[in-house]
């Protein structure tokens, strides 16, 4: 397997298992899909670094190294920042949902790229995508509603 299919793989695992650690209904199920997730993330660093270093000009290699880094830390003060705002309004399972955004619109993409490939004019791929999207969002709120009758059940 090379390196750019490895690095698709780990962003799948990680966007997968970030977006169902939103569904988990206890904390067992909460750290077998962090810990999963975190393969996921754990695996990319390395690639990362070697396809900066193999992609940059030899005079600013380490450099483009540390703006690679870097990335991992301001997207870790954003999501501090959007939780403050989020986990009070919403909920914790809402910053999870957030963070399975990259894997979704990725999907997205491939699709659409796929569907122009076919042939289809982009007014009827926006409109498949817009279907597709307020079916997503429906079966969202019902599963939701689901685990939410589930967790109040078992109080009682």
């Amino acid at each position: 397997m090379g390196r750019k299919k490895m690095i698709i793989s780990c962003v799948a695992l990680f966007g997968t298992f970030t977006l169902l650690t939103g569904y988990a209904q206890g904390p067992v199920d909460f750290a077998i899909y962090r810990f999963a997730a975190g393969l996921g993330l754990g695996g990319n660093p390395p690639l990362l670094v070697v396809l900066t270093s193999e992609y940059s000009p030899k005079s600013i290699k380490n450099i483009m190294v540390g703006v690679m880094f870097s990335g991992y830390s301001i997207g870790g003060i954003l999501v501090s920042l959007l939780g403050m705002k989020v986990i009070p309004d919403l909920g914790w399972q809402w910053m999870f949902f957030i963070g399975a955004i990259p894997l979704v619109s990725s999907l997205f993409t491939f699709g659409a790229i796929c569907l122009i490939l076919l042939g289809f004019k982009p007014g009827t791929i926006v409109l498949y995508f817009l279907v597709a999207v307020a079916g997503a969002a429906s079966i969202g709120s019902q599963i939701k509603q689901c685990i939410y009758f589930n967790f109040l059940s078992n109080l009682y």
